[in-house]
């Protein structure tokens, strides 16, 4: 490194070029009899005692009072010609409020020169405080008398001890320091700052910063207060390798904090994740990073799912073919991240984002905002403050939301709800859609399915909606059909599986137009319900039990008003026919009771075929019409599209007296 010539006009550093105040009437007098003096050979006296031959002493006072602040001494010899004093050796101690030296600065080869008040030299340059706790030295330095300023203009290095020592330093409290490191030192006594210029490094244990121009500011008792930074900031961590960029930067040290802000629109990463705001606090007695206005945050996806809720597939999603989409970003005012333990040489840290938060799956497109969101490295992420969950056209909003990037599971808690389009519950295709929609009853492609409930989790493959239950099937915003419930249980892989309900079940489907230009409605009450559900979205099983009250109506198109018919009974089991949702096979047990306007039919038994249109009576089946009754036979077949009944075995008739035109032809017997 190339040295500056030290007593330069130009400016070293930012305080080099302020030019020296204007000596008081006591200094110019004391260098006068300074002057006097040395140039006759005689002794200068300080503090009593006598100096011997060469040796050379200039007080310093404090403006407008004889307080001695600091003393310039050393040996050597006045030069006449020039008028200066040339010191082989020189040496400022500076003193406090009692008169005790607390910094001191030695040198050799200097010169001192009368008219300008100001001590140069060339050579190394030594400043020590007396708790030892700041050590400095240089090469080429200008030491101004009149305003107790330095400058040293080459190879600055610099230790700064953060606890004071009475003794020399031990290994640990060596560790426990700081060196910095620069081209140029500048020192202002009055404002007790020192600042550093040219190619600034300062490093410990923990952290290492680069930048362009660097200031340290002292306290009255000659401590390290604030340090600040200044023109292209770089902070490096050695422990966890994370690198924070910045135009400036404060570091704070104090006995109870030990923290540094960053601005100018900071920037963090440990090379997987990365981070920016307008404000950084690093707390670095906790490893806490603080960003604050305009925070963002990118994580990497990695093999995990991403933001895949309500996707219900056990299988991860896979990351996108470029990177720049394989990212999770995060967006808030105000971001924390603070470092847990470090394992198998990875660092794990613990993310808190709060207000205005905003999450994004670049790769899937979802989204979640909050007002607050947790997550670390166990890849769990909680949202608070009324989360909202958006994925295309799939919704979720609850009070809070915690969801496990790499199980997938999650849990919705307080009011939540979700909405999701009813063909994304299969494994239909375009190609297919409209033969979809056509077995299961005219579901279109603007279909949905809300549910309400005031809990959701979801775990390997099973959502349960808990308790008050409330799903409503609209298409755009009419209403099609609702069922409620107390809980209600959704097993998914790549489909929907099976759906499960418990108490309190009621469902009703509004009216619908059936292709034979029939509307139907139903409304379904029972304790429990299971449904299992092909792959293509059409019902495969259904089982209702315990308190079992159905009642579908018809109305054909030429009929005034719709026909009710009724089934009642304690469970019930419906198996449908192949790739449509019309019943294949049912049976009805327990307290059976079928009824159709003025008809009924009672037994403890029901079981009905599509194949053979038949309803089968066993267990003391009664039927009752407006001509009568038929009680005590083994068996009865209705046939409701012929509207007959088959009897077997002995039974019981009774019939109303009748008029001539009645035709009981509907009416047959069979021998058991």
């Amino acid at each position: 490194m190339s040295r500056h010539n030290p007593i330069s006009s130009k400016p070293l550093c930012p305080l080099a070029g302020k030019p020296p105040p204007r000596p008081s009437r006591c200094q110019l007098a004391f260098a006068a009899a300074a002057f006097i003096a040395i140039s006759h050979g005689s002794l200068a006296q300080t503090d009593g005692a006598a100096q011997p031959p060469g040796a050379f002493t200039v007080p310093v006072y404090e403006e407008g009072s004889s307080r001695v602040i600091a003393v310039l001494h050393g040996s050597g010899r006045f030069d006449l010609k020039t008028s200066r004093q040339v010191l082989d050796t020189v040496q400022v101690d500076y003193r406090d409020a009692l008169g005790k030296t607390n910094m001191v600065m030695s040198g050799k080869n200097c010169i001192y020169d009368f008219k300008s008040k100001t001590a140069v030299s060339s050579e190394p340059l030594r400043v020590t405080t007396g708790d030892a706790r700041l050590q400095l030295e240089g090469i080429g330095f200008v030491w101004y008398q009149t305003n107790k300023n330095l400058v040293i203009s080459n190879e600055v290095r610099t230790i700064v001890r953060k606890r004071a020592t009475a003794t020399p330093p031990t290994e640990e409290q060596n560790y426990e320091s700081i060196e910095l490191g620069a081209d140029r030192f500048a020192f202002d006594y009055s404002s007790n700052l020192l600042s550093y210029c040219g190619n600034v490094k300062l490093q410990d244990s923990k952290f290492e910063v680069a930048c362009d121009t660097l200031t340290i500011r002292r306290s009255a008792t000659n401590t390290i207060e604030e340090v600040h930074a200044t023109g292209g900031v770089v902070v490096s961590n050695r422990l966890d390798r994370t690198v924070t960029t910045a135009q400036t930067a404060s570091y704070v040290l104090r006995d109870n904090e030990e923290r540094l802000e960053l601005l100018g629109r900071p920037r963090w990463t440990d090379g997987v994740r990365n981070g920016e705001a307008e404000r950084f606090d690093i707390d670095r007695r906790r490893n806490i990073l603080v960003a604050a206005g305009r925070a963002r945050l990118a994580i990497p996806r990695d093999g995990s799912r991403g933001l895949a809720i309500l996707d219900f597939t056990r299988q991860s999603v896979a990351p996108a073919s470029t990177g720049a989409s394989n990212i999770i970003e995060v967006r808030a005012d105000f971001l924390r991240v603070e470092q847990q333990a470090q394992s198998q040489g990875r660092t794990d840290y613990t993310f808190l984002a709060e207000t205005n938060v905003s999450i994004l799956d670049l790769a899937s497109g979802a989204r979640a905002t909050a007002d607050r969101a947790l997550f670390g490295g166990n890849s769990v992420l909680t949202l608070s403050g009324t989360p909202v969950w958006t994925s295309g056209e799939r919704m979720l909003r609850a009070g809070t939301l915690s969801y496990d990037a790499t199980t997938g599971a999650f849990a919705a808690r307080t009011n939540a709800f979700v909405r999701f389009p009813l063909l994304s519950l299969t494994q239909s295709s375009a190609s297919n859609i409209t033969a979809v929609a056509r077995n299961m009853a005219s579901i279109s492609t603007n279909d949905y399915i809300e549910i309400h409930s005031d809990e959701i989790a979801y775990s390997d493959g099973r959502a349960v909606f808990r308790p008050s239950v409330k799903a409503t099937w609209l298409n755009e915003n009419a209403v099609l059909g609702t069922l409620t419930c107390a809980e209600l249980g959704v097993t998914y892989s790549n489909h929907l599986e099976r759906l499960d309900a418990h108490g309190g079940i009621v469902f009703d489907r509004e009216p619908y137009l059936q292709e034979d230009v029939t509307t139907v409605a139903m409304h379904l009450e029972c304790d429990h319900m299971s449904l299992k559900v092909r792959p293509e979205g059409v019902p495969d099983r259904l089982a209702l039990d315990g308190s079992v009250a159905a009642v579908l109506y018809e109305r054909p198109a030429s009929a005034p008003k719709p026909t009710p018919k009724q089934l009642l009974c304690d469970s019930v089991f419906v198996s449908f026919g192949s790739g449509s949702n019309l019943v294949a096979h049912a049976e009805a047990n327990g307290k059976v009771l079928l009824r159709q306007q003025d008809r009924s039919a009672r037994a403890d038994h029901a079981r009905y075929s599509d194949s053979t249109g038949k309803m089968v009576l066993t267990g003391n089946p009664v039927i009752t019409l407006p001509e009568g009754t038929i009680s005590g036979a083994n068996e009865v077949c209705w046939e409701p599209a012929a509207g007959r009944y088959t009897v077997s075995g002995k039974f019981l008739s009774r019939w109303k007296r009748l008029p001539l035109s009645t035709n009981l032809s509907g009416l047959t017997t069979r021998k058991p």
